[in-house]
């Protein structure tokens, strides 16, 4: 796996991910694992609601689009048991709406230095033929799934999104999304082809 870090105060992680598309027709799969520098309190924030925004770890996004337009990530934020992540998928509409989790999971949980993985392939549900997303994440608590509608472009052009920090600066408070603390992960992005 590759070490991403990033510095107190930023958002992208290091190094970032390659702006050249690559032609997907079935999505990517991934390998993570946390480090604890990458957890931090709502004292740290200074109580901040943002810490509730969800930070992303990887995913792909149509070739012409923005991040978080027709985008399909695997998400994260830290909990408020010390060490601990909230994970799940994520999935952005055409327009930027937002989507997570799916029927019976919402998010799932993994400890710093616990190793998870996942696959994020597109479909079409059989009996409407919608485009869908599907997401397999794979924790040492289990096997979480989610399906979500999909705005696939017309073409199978993707880019790889690297982890990324910051949501929405929208609540009061100092925090607004920039890393507090410089922190590490590790990950292994592969495309499925």
């Amino acid at each position: 796996m590759k070490t991403y870090s990033i510095k107190k105060g930023r958002t992208a992680f290091r190094p970032m991910a390659s702006l050249f598309p690559a032609l997907v027709y079935s999505g990517f799969s991934f390998t993570a694992e946390f480090d604890s520098s990458c957890w931090f309190s709502a004292a740290e924030v200074g109580g901040d609601k943002d810490r509730a925004d969800w930070l992303k770890l990887t995913g792909i996004t149509a070739a012409f689009s923005l991040n978080n337009q027709r985008s399909a990530l695997i998400a994260w934020r830290p909990t408020d048991v010390p060490d601990t992540f909230a994970i799940t998928a994520y999935t952005n509409n055409k327009l930027g709406g937002w989507k997570i989790g799916g029927p019976g999971f919402k998010i799932a949980t993994v400890k710093a230095g616990e190793q998870f993985s996942g696959r994020v392939l597109f479909w079409h549900d059989p009996i409407t033929l919608r485009p869908t997303v599907d997401y397999y994440i794979h924790t040492p608590s289990g096997t979480f799934t989610a399906t979500h509608d999909f705005d696939k472009p017309w073409h199978c052009l993707y880019r790889e999104i690297g982890p990324w920090w910051g949501g929405a600066n929208d609540q009061p408070g100092g925090y607004g999304g920039t890393a507090p603390k410089d922190a590490t992960l590790q990950l292994d992005f592969r495309w499925e082809k």
